[in-house]
């Protein structure tokens, strides 16, 4: 199973950016535990690859969380208060399999 979790791809986007500086794609088993960066300042978006996220449960405090149900991404958002502190997120798929992600806020390039 693979999981994606990156920065928001903008209709505006410079086609010239560091892509190694953003996004990353995660190769896991079923029920795995991710540690990944996350960009403190930029929204984040977390896919699982050919499945929807069903639910979302985290402790995401000072993060905005959105969970769009029509694709299953999930929305990470900074708020202007946000500390670089380990965000917590589980996420289950529709396939019933549950994802404990350990989301490391970094500042992006």
């Amino acid at each position: 199973m693979g999981i994606f979790i990156g920065g928001m791809v903008y209709a505006d986007a410079d086609p010239n950016a560091n892509v190694n500086a953003g996004p990353k794609y995660h190769v896991v088993s079923d029920d795995a535990e991710v540690v990944a960066e996350i960009s403190l300042y930029d929204g984040n978006r977390i896919s699982v690859k050919g499945v929807r996220i069903a639910s979302v449960v985290s402790s995401a405090s000072g993060w905005g969380l959105d969970h769009n149900r029509i694709t299953g991404d999930l929305f990470l958002v900074p708020s202007e208060e946000v500390m670089p502190l380990p965000v917590n997120v589980f996420v289950t798929t529709e396939a019933k399999h549950t994802y404990n992600l350990i989301l490391m806020p970094v500042e992006s390039e």
